[in-house]
């Protein structure tokens, strides 16, 4: 099943897309759920929490390549407006 390169075209670009919003989110999971509507909460979480790992492994490669991605220069560049 993996390895269909059909579904992997499928699956790389959603894992990109989930990644992309969580980093834009930029709060932690918990309240990224708790922001969700109540309708969708339950399942919003399973996923949320499916790609824990992947979000923990992005962000570890970007700190050893001593790199930030879009969604992080974004949160520093309102760091620092925040600061004045």
């Amino acid at each position: 099943f993996w390895q269909d390169k059909k579904v992997q075209r499928r699956m790389a670009s959603r894992l990109d897309r989930w990644v992309s919003l969580m980093r834009m989110h930029g709060g932690s999971q918990a309240e990224m759920i708790a922001g969700a509507p109540e309708a969708v909460r339950d399942l919003f979480s399973k996923r949320v929490k499916l790609m824990s790992p992947l979000m923990k492994d992005w962000k570890a490669a970007l700190k050893a390549e001593n790199a930030v991605d879009f969604s992080g220069l974004i949160h520093q560049a309102v760091n620092i407006l925040d600061k004045g």
